[in-house]
């Protein structure tokens, strides 16, 4: 009887450090699984912290780009007005100086045309006053033919 006590003490000795062991591992799983979740959890809150940053300062330098993009869009438009400007002010110029240009030669033109006039006419003079003598002999330049 008493090896059967000392049995049924030992088997329950067994028994129960069995489940104390069991609760101390299902115990320290809880708490590893605790520490691991909240780990994973700040993790989680740290990375997406720094993945905002990120794309904060990403955003940050997209719309500093984009503004400098714009401003250089400005500048550029206001060069391109100022250059139209600057080509239409010359072609006003230029189309003046031809108009200038167009009357003095139309007044050279008449002038010329005028000078032609003058020479025929004293030609045909000449040639009748001078000429006819000459070959009549009465030239008053002293030849005759």
């Amino acid at each position: 009887k008493l090896k059967g006590d000392i049995f049924l003490s030992i088997q329950n000795l067994t028994k129960d450090m069995h489940r104390r062991n069991t609760k101390d591992v299902d115990l320290l799983a809880r708490a590893l699984r605790d520490d691991l979740t909240k780990t994973i959890d700040e993790s989680t809150a740290l990375i997406k912290a720094k993945v905002k940053g990120v794309k904060d300062d990403v955003m940050a330098r997209f719309e500093l780009m984009e503004s400098k993009m714009k401003v250089s869009e400005i500048k550029l438009s206001m060069k391109i007005t100022t250059a139209e400007g600057n080509l239409g002010r010359k072609i006003d110029e230029n189309s003046t100086r031809l108009s200038s240009v167009e009357d003095t030669l139309g007044k050279l033109l008449k002038v010329q045309k005028e000078q032609n006039e003058t020479n025929k006419a004293l030609t045909d003079f000449l040639v009748t006053n001078f000429l006819g003598d000459a070959k009549k002999g009465e030239s008053s330049g002293g030849v005759k033919e």
